[in-house]
């Protein structure tokens, strides 16, 4: 199975805060109307649960979001797929950050692009399958994260 790294569009607009459903709300950014064109409001995640979830969207079957690109970043191989665990959870993504940071050393645990309490939770939901209800706020966040042996080395957490 290929993975792939999709953004999503709106046209026409330079932010928009997207409700794709009842627990799920992405943010499109960095849309610009000029005299050179529109360039539209984009969303880039590589999470397959929130691709789904935009894609069986009402916003996405009407055409509203589109896929502006598709670029293949990995394969799946049939005896990994079976032992990654289904969560029954959607994934919520309401921050700019859209996917996990890559990291050089795959044992590692840390996410040194992580600086802010939604990045932390979008990585402990999508990476580490946490349920948001475990993470309501910052402390139970940074609890959670140090339960897992998990790291946000650049996060400022005063």
């Amino acid at each position: 199975m290929k993975i792939y790294k999709k953004v999503y569009g709106i046209r026409g607009m330079v932010e928009y805060n997207a409700l794709i459903d009842p627990t799920l709300r992405v943010l499109f950014t960095n849309g610009v109307i000029s005299t050179h064109g529109i360039t539209p409001a984009t969303y880039t995640t590589s999470n397959t649960g929130i691709q789904k979830s935009i894609e069986n969207s009402v916003l996405f079957r009407s055409g509203r979001i589109k896929i502006e690109r598709s670029i293949v970043v990995g394969e799946l191989s049939d005896e990994v797929k079976e032992d990654i665990p289904v969560s029954t959870n959607p994934p919520v993504a309401n921050s700019p950050v859209t996917d996990p940071p890559t990291v050089e050393d795959p044992q590692s645990k840390d996410y040194p692009d992580v600086t802010n309490t939604n990045g932390a939770k979008e990585i402990l939901i999508g990476v580490y399958n946490v349920l948001s209800s475990e993470l309501p706020n910052k402390t139970a966040a940074l609890a959670k994260a140090a339960e897992l042996g998990v790291t946000f080395s650049n996060w400022k957490k005063t």
